[in-house]
């Protein structure tokens, strides 16, 4: 009898996947974690999300990434980790906004139905991996809720906020604010003038240094510049001087793969006004060091950037505190069934 019992169940399984010709139907949940059923088409969402960070983490991306380790894991498993802990700050961010009445703007509401409009180009890839419109669209509510319980979290008067005054203060330290243009190596008309416009340049910066204005100098430099490639035709003063860039950059060694870190540090202990060059690869970078937020109202502009940078860490670890205790109970061989080595893409 329990032959015959095991023999069904095995014949339906086969029936199932091949009526419909995909994954994700033999089970239609795959377990729950602490309490919160987990169904297959949102494991398979969380597990094709980390199969595609798996494969940018590989050392050697040529070679077949499950032969080798990320973290010290073999790649299947630090994938299902993955997706596991995924999973559990998805039940986390659930329950946190509804104990903190988090509701959704409607700038996020429109973030998420500007990328539903995206489906039917995603369809294939998703579908073919077993998850659903209905689950993509779970996913997309679940990542907005948790940035909107961040800021909750962590608005000046929230439960982990912190004074304006300080998140100004620890930026600043830990990034420079920027004004440059780039100057092209290269002209229609003359080729590369590396040497003569790295010497322009640094021209210009020391008439920065004297005092000048920025988009003044640029004006003129960048005139300069066109007649040296043979572009003076055609320059436009407005054109160059709205390609001045307005950034702010962090000073942390490693953290950037536009700049060196020795350029870092030699950023970080100049003072504000100062200027200078940065060979870009193909254009070099005229640069002058600015105060941070010129103004109260620049900052305001700039907070949620702010916040983000300097406390998201802080609130993924404030996640881990939660979920980390939560019991994850798998149905008995699903695992196993939806293995990371069968993603598709």
């Amino acid at each position: 009898m329990k032959l015959k019992k095991w023999i069904a169940l095995a014949l339906s399984a086969v029936l199932a996947v091949s009526l419909t010709g995909c994954i994700g139907n033999l089970y239609e949940n795959v377990g729950t974690i602490d309490g919160t059923t987990v169904s297959s088409g949102l494991y398979l969402m969380y597990q094709y999300n980390a199969h595609s960070v798996a494969k940018s983490r590989v050392a050697d991306q040529a070679q077949d990434m499950f032969g080798q380790e990320i973290e010290g894991k073999k790649t299947a498993d630090w994938i299902s980790d993955r997706t596991e802990d995924h999973l559990r700050r998805y039940v986390a961010v659930q329950r946190l906004a509804r104990e903190h009445d988090v509701q959704l703007s409607s700038e996020a509401q429109d973030n998420i139905n500007q990328t539903m409009q995206y489906w039917s180009y995603m369809e294939d890839a998703y579908k073919n991996n077993g998850i659903s419109q209905n689950t993509y669209l779970r996913y997309m509510t679940n990542e907005e809720t948790r940035k909107a319980l961040f800021k909750e979290l962590y608005k000046e008067d929230g439960e982990f906020g912190v004074p304006d005054a300080q998140l100004k203060e620890e930026y600043a330290d830990a990034n420079a604010h920027v004004q440059s243009y780039a100057f092209a190596y290269n002209g229609s008309a003359e080729g590369d003038k590396k040497d003569e416009i790295t010497a322009l340049a640094e021209e210009a910066a020391k008439a920065l240094d004297g005092g000048a204005d920025f988009e003044a100098v640029v004006a003129e430099y960048a005139e300069k510049a066109a007649e040296i490639l043979g572009d003076a035709e055609t320059f436009d003063a407005a054109t160059a001087t709205a390609a001045i860039k307005d950034e702010y950059i962090p000073y942390e060694a490693g953290s950037s793969t536009t700049y060196s870190d020795d350029f870092l540090a030699e950023l970080k202990g100049q003072a504000v006004g100062d200027a200078g060059t940065y060979n870009l690869g193909t254009t070099l970078m005229l640069y002058q060091k600015m105060e941070p937020f010129a103004s109260d109202e620049a900052f305001l502009e700039m907070r949620d950037t702010v916040v983000s940078e300097l406390r998201e860490d802080d609130f993924d670890a404030y996640l881990h505190t939660i979920y980390d205790d939560y019991a994850a109970d798998w149905a008995m061989g699903a695992r196993g069934y939806f293995n990371p080595k069968n993603v598709k893409g």
